[in-house]
């Protein structure tokens, strides 16, 4: 799975009270704090149902409970692909567990350039305890990143980026007769400012305005769901095809 570009008001808040804490002298330790509010009753959650307790747990309390479990299921998936020639199975099995190719490159990051191993951990605020929760420490290995980078890859050409936004010029048109199709643009997806070129087949209408496009040297803009099919990246699916007023 790959995590949409697009965030809800509630990640976007979230992201802006996390707080990075000074390193340990001497170490390379890195502390992330994330605000939450105290538990001020203990009618609040029902102490006979931890499920339900964690049902009604705020939003950063789960946003941090979703984090370990997901690092904890790629930890296991990178245990079991060291272990099985088809181990990169384990990944999208993994998926529903919040793993995702965005995931996999941001543990690979934390390893650096060295390919560093590295341990994550998670401590509640005592303010807030949970109970029946197993928290321990998840160490990554150095031959850990390697299976994580091919997950990674793995999981962008298996699973589409849903609802991807690619905006740029369309540089090829190819169709045989009348009726839809394909053309590429070369251009941005949702906003990076990396050049890619994306590859469609489009309607019969939406072809025509892209032909117009192309002629009159005007940007053009379409979503879909982009996946990668080889070296090329495709977009299937395309919706909401737009031409600028103005050339690009």
């Amino acid at each position: 799975m790959v995590q949409p570009a697009r965030k809800s008001a509630d990640v976007l808040r979230f992201l802006r009270e996390v707080r990075i804490g000074p390193t340990s002298e001497g170490s390379f330790v890195l502390s992330v704090h994330t605000p939450i509010p105290p538990r001020l009753s203990s009618q609040q959650v029902p102490l006979f149902d931890d499920d339900i307790a964690a049902a009604v747990e705020p939003f950063e309390r789960r946003v941090s409970l979703r984090l370990y479990d997901a690092v904890k299921a790629a930890h296991q998936a990178a245990n079991r692909a060291l272990a099985d020639a088809d181990g990169l199975d384990a990944f999208t099995g993994a998926v529903p567990h919040g793993v995702s190719a965005n995931l996999c490159e941001a543990l690979v990051g934390l390893g650096g350039e060295a390919g560093h191993s590295f341990e994550l951990s998670l401590r509640l605020a005592p303010s807030r305890p949970l109970k029946a929760r197993s928290l321990t420490p998840i160490r990554f290995r150095r031959d850990h990143l390697p299976v994580l980078v091919s997950a990674a890859r793995e999981l962008r050409e298996r699973i589409p980026d849903e609802g991807a936004l690619v905006s740029g010029n369309v540089v090829r048109l190819h169709r045989e007769g009348t009726g839809a199709g394909e053309i590429s643009i070369a251009g941005t997806v949702n906003g990076d400012d990396r050049l890619r070129r994306v590859w469609m087949e489009l309607a019969a209408a939406d072809y025509a305005a892209a032909t117009r496009a192309h002629q009159e040297m005007l940007g053009v803009s379409v979503r879909g769901d982009l996946v990668r099919r080889g070296t090329r990246l495709y977009l299937t699916n395309p919706t909401a095809f737009q031409v600028s007023a103005e050339p690009e």
